[in-house]
């Protein structure tokens, strides 16, 4: 196709698009208590490499139908959701064309593409309700092969590259909704001492932490740890559910002159959305307690001379750096 074909071909496209108009429709955002959004992952959709083919529940809305029922509807035809309680709602429309490619095709054939009202709910059920591949009992077809918790922020770069700066949009307006919920789960979680009946998760945990050691080795010092009045381990809780601990010991260190006992810090760990947040404080201050208890007075701590990351965290915790080290060694023949 030379040159001027194709211009024709752009003008005959602009010209039709010009005379279609949009579809009314509405889309759903649904937070969990954590601050995460629902996705769906479009059955059948390819996307651009196979990985933009995730999206918010959307559908149209019926003639006479009134938008926030609309949401409803359609939110419980594609996830089976229904245990929700409205945040939110975007007061005007917002519009995405469909490209030239499926203008024609896509949406029945007689929209250029859609203007939606979008509404942000809180999930108040259990993940279990939600069912995309027989929703609705079985009454309607699935959109969704499958669906997961997403950051917000995320989905602008998991959707359809038409659908973009729609998504950009509703981040903006719905961020501090995230940041809210966000804060208020960080509140519910507890730091407290850590049991036996909690070694099998922990462990787990270690596993991250220790991924060189097996899984023998760390539920055996698990057990010594608990075992030993000079060591203890705190976790972080989620409701029930463990998602970081902190491990304290009392070493005696001195510069060849003097010696003396000293708490120190053996090993931290949060799962990765738990940080970042304030939370490894709330262990921390257990680990202190726990040192002051046992009468002493520093708490010590180390970490590798190339992680940055601890090197940073570790000052933010109000640790002082004392020196630095390389170790040497030489293998004998």
């Amino acid at each position: 196709m030379n040159r001027g074909q194709k211009r024709k071909k752009e003008n005959i496209k602009n010209s039709q698009r010009e005379l279609m108009p949009y579809r009314d429709n509405v889309a759903c955002v649904v937070f969990n208590t954590k601050g995460k959004v629902f996705i769906g992952k479009r059955k059948g959709g390819k996307g651009a490499k196979g990985a933009k083919i995730w999206q918010f529940p959307q559908g149209g809305i019926d003639k006479g139908e009134d938008a926030l029922e609309a949401a409803k509807r359609e939110l419980y035809e594609e996830t089976s959701i229904k245990n929700i309680s409205l945040i939110s709602t975007i007061s005007d429309w917002i519009y995405y064309d469909i490209p030239d490619e499926i203008l024609g095709l896509a949406l029945k054939g007689k929209y250029r593409g859609q203007r939606q009202k979008w509404f942000a709910f809180l999930f108040e059920g259990l993940d279990d309700e939600i069912n995309v591949v027989n929703p609705a009992n079985g009454q309607h077809g699935s959109e969704f092969s499958d669906w997961r918790w997403e950051k917000l922020e995320k989905t602008p770069e998991l959707t359809i590259p038409f659908k973009k700066q729609a998504y950009l949009r509703v981040v903006s307006e719905f961020a501090h909704i995230a940041k809210m919920l966000r804060e208020k789960n960080a509140k519910k979680t507890v730091a407290k001492k850590l049991k036996a009946k909690h070694i099998a998760i922990w462990v787990k945990l270690r596993a991250m932490l220790f991924p060189e050691y097996s899984k023998n080795k760390l539920q055996q010092e698990c057990k010594k740890i608990l075992m030993d009045k000079k060591q203890a381990a705190f976790g972080l809780f989620d409701g029930d559910l463990l998602v970081g601990f902190a491990e304290i010991s009392q070493r005696t260190i001195g510069d060849g002159k003097q010696i003396a006992p000293i708490a120190w810090l053996e090993a931290i760990y949060l799962e990765k959305e738990y940080r970042h947040k304030g939370l490894s404080k709330k262990l921390l201050k257990k680990c202190e307690k726990w040192a002051k208890r046992h009468k002493l007075s520093k708490l010590g701590s180390d970490t590798q001379l190339t992680n940055n990351i601890s090197i940073k965290a570790h000052k933010k915790w109000g640790f002082k750096e004392m020196s630095k080290e390389v170790i040497f060694i030489k293998k004998l023949q």
